[in-house]
């Protein structure tokens, strides 16, 4: 009597219980790896487009001077537009971030304010530390009084950060790979172990999708199993995530409905992958007359 393709499974638990948890563990790592550095790095960009820095220049600064060097600023690749702020709305943006009260106790006033210049940098991520190093130098001018801009080390982190994360990423698909390739031979090992079955069914004049079939539902089974299981771990790594983008950088959390759609994706990932590996080792082979023949004898003594 033939037994039921998922039956193999249930006699081998912990070999079925170790390739689901390492697909599994595979697939969520690949998937938080990738969370993790697309919600950074779109934290990174929300904080560097909202970040102007700024240059500011001495108070007897003549017009002209302001000009070419807003000119000469703004000519930057880097950079997408130059603003100039005179004393008065330097004044007003003092005003706003400390408060009318505590500027006029101060006793600061509009003619002790300088002029800037500030800046909107393009969102080309190689370029922050060059803009940034560029602004520095021109502390040296005789007009430029300071410039206000994030710290290059800050930067070059960012950086290392990145480099840091496509490492991970690679080694998450790496072990990716070697859980397919464990779970391909376990599939194959259960095909060997039917192998009775099969040449019973090709001796009866079984289809080939009648002999695909067993190996193909352990496949999808294992692989949509795995899917659920990354999935359901990987909810708690998203709001992990979440929750220290919007602490560090005020970025947006990731919405309910993409967080079910990252989990919809891992179990439909899970199930592709089953059934096209399942779909890679059903393939019927070629079996010799003497080992129909000896699956035939075999059947023989059992009955008898």
């Amino acid at each position: 009597m033939l037994r039921s393709p998922l039956d193999s499974l249930g006699h081998h638990r912990a070999a079925t219980a170790g390739v689901v948890l390492a697909l599994a563990a595979s697939m969520w790592l690949v998937a938080a790896v990738g969370v993790a550095v697309f919600q950074i790095q779109q934290g990174a960009s929300t904080w560097w487009a909202s970040f102007s820095p700024v240059v500011y220049l001495e108070g007897g600064a003549d017009s002209e001077e302001v000009e070419r060097l807003r000119t000469e600023i703004e000519g930057w690749s880097e950079v997408s537009t130059v603003t100039v702020e005179g004393p008065q709305k330097m004044m007003a943006r003092l005003k706003e971030e400390f408060g009318a009260e505590e500027v006029e106790a101060m006793g600061v006033e509009a003619s002790m304010m300088p002029t800037a210049l500030v800046v909107t940098p393009r969102l080309w991520r190689p370029k922050e530390v060059e803009l940034v190093a560029r602004l520095e130098a021109m502390e040296v001018r005789r007009s430029v009084v300071e410039v206000e801009a994030p710290a290059p080390g800050a930067l070059d982190w960012m950086e290392r950060g990145r480099s840091v994360a496509a490492g991970v990423l690679i080694a998450a698909a790496i072990s990716l790979m070697a859980s397919l390739i464990g779970f391909s031979s376990f599939l194959r090992h259960l095909q060997y172990r039917h192998r009775r079955e099969n040449h019973l069914l090709e001796v009866f004049g079984a289809s080939r999708w009648a002999l695909r079939r067993p190996t193909l539902i352990r496949s999808l089974v294992l692989g949509t199993t795995a899917g659920a299981v990354a999935a359901i771990g990987f909810l708690p790594w998203v709001l992990t995530v979440d929750g220290f983008v919007e602490e560090v950088v005020g970025a947006g959390a990731m919405t309910a409905t993409e967080m079910a759609l990252w989990s919809v994706a891992l179990v439909a990932l899970g199930s592709g992958l089953g059934a096209a590996l399942g779909w890679r080792c059903s393939r019927p082979h070629d079996v010799g007359t003497g080992a129909v023949m000896e699956s035939l004898l075999e059947w023989e003594n059992e009955k008898a």
